[in-house]
């Protein structure tokens, strides 16, 4: 969302003839981009804790949970 409103500040910032709200905007738009990367990282994080926790509790080890 926030790289939404920070490309909608930017285009404002053309429009009025404003570098700061320009470059505001892109702020904007690189911090939602960065805050939804950690989140994809921190989604797979937890997908490797819970495959590295079914491993661990499986008989054949990481082999049985290939299909």
């Amino acid at each position: 969302m926030k790289s939404i409103v920070g490309r909608l500040q930017e285009d404002f910032g053309n429009f009025v003839g404003s570098a700061d709200q320009q470059v505001l905007g892109i702020r904007k738009q690189v911090s939602g981009r960065a805050e939804r990367r950690i989140g994809d990282i921190r989604e797979l994080i937890g997908q490797a804790d819970a495959l590295a926790i079914l491993a661990r509790n499986n008989p054949m080890g990481p082999v049985g949970l290939v299909k």
